[in-house]
């Protein structure tokens, strides 16, 4: 009985101290990312143009991350921070910084040495542009590693929108663009509210596409290694493919009667959660699932199956008299895995 009781004695002594060390490492692995993410130093420079003649502001920055915004005053803003950590010396010479308008080319460079926890040395780039600006000014960039958030408003319209970040994370929210493209190599994409008149363009070769209420003429979505999620979308087109992963696209609509929808995924997944009226479609795989899910209140069917090339094809339409013409031709195909699709009435 004595020993049992040593031996608790110990193993909660033990689980106390794992706990405490646990918690302090914790606090200081918190402590520094806080460091520097938000560092308490930095060097500012600060840029002010008017926007009469400016037609497409670019940044192109090693590391750090970028804010994109709009603001009441009648110039465009550009606030460059150069931020470092507490206790460590800025050298401004291991920093190449230019801010520079070239007929309207408003140029941002940032060339500063590899990241490191040492010094948390990075940059941050503040741009503001005019809510009443007279153009629809355009935005382009490159981070090697970092991130960019553009937080747009849908009466200001700008033009087009072409960002890069190789390892990192992009996040747009109402924007009202000409054509939007976001591409990453290792990362995250978000899109949230989102008009581009003429197209879209998501790329990741690893990580993850997150889209959410998308209008424009056509959507193109591609995922190397990871996720893509698309929802409550009005586009012509849409054309989502990933090659290791899983697929998902939720409510679409479309302008014109007429819509085409490819969802592809070689090895994973694929599904499509469908309300159009009409649907032509045909799903494919070679070694998997074909499965297709509709209420027979809402819908009436007619699908084959060839067995042969292993394909789902048919038609749905809607029962209800007054349903609208739209016919919406949706192609679902995996390599090897799942592809699904689920129709019912959108309530």
């Amino acid at each position: 009985m004595k020993v049992c009781t040593g031996v608790g004695i110990t193993l909660s002594i033990v689980g106390l101290l794992w706990f405490m060390v646990s918690f302090i490492v914790t606090l200081k692995v918190y402590h520094n990312v806080k460091e520097c993410v938000r560092p308490q130093n930095y060097e500012m420079k600060q840029v002010v143009y008017k926007e009469d003649n400016i037609h497409r502001i670019d940044f192109n920055m090693i590391t750090g991350y970028v804010n994109i915004g709009f603001h009441d005053k009648p110039e465009i803003e550009i606030h460059h921070f150069d931020r470092y950590k507490k206790g460590h010396l800025f050298d401004a010479n291991t920093v190449n910084s230019k801010i520079s308008n070239d007929q309207g080319l408003i140029t941002i460079i940032s060339e500063s040495p590899a990241f490191d926890f040492s010094s948390c040395q990075h940059t941050s780039i503040d741009i503001f542009i005019p809510r009443k600006t007279s153009r629809h000014i355009s935005l382009t960039g490159i981070i090697k590693t970092g991130a960019v958030y553009i937080f747009g408003e849908h009466s200001i319209p700008v033009g087009s929108v072409d960002i890069i970040v190789e390892v990192g994370y992009i996040k747009v929210k109402h924007l009202n663009a000409q054509a939007l493209s976001l591409s990453s190599e290792v990362g995250i994409i978000k899109a949230k509210d989102i008009m581009a008149a003429s197209g879209i363009k998501l790329n990741v070769n690893t990580g993850s596409i997150n889209s959410n209420q998308i209008s424009t003429k056509t959507l193109n979505a591609n995922v190397k290694y990871g996720v893509s999620r698309h929802s409550s979308v009005v586009a012509d087109l849409v054309n989502v493919e990933t090659n290791w992963g899983y697929s998902s696209v939720k409510d679409v609509l479309s302008f014109e009667k007429n819509q085409k929808i490819y969802v592809k995924t070689v090895y994973g997944k694929s599904l499509l959660l469908l309300s159009n009226p009409h649907i032509d479609f045909a799903m494919s795989n070679k070694k998997g699932e074909l499965l297709i899910d509709y209420k027979q209140k809402e819908y009436k069917c007619n699908v084959f199956l060839n067995k042969t090339v292993s394909v789902l094809g048919g038609k749905c339409n809607s029962l209800i008299k007054d349903a609208p013409v739209n016919i919406a031709f949706v192609s679902i195909d995996s390599v090897y895995g799942i592809s699904e699709m689920k129709i019912e009435k959108d309530d």
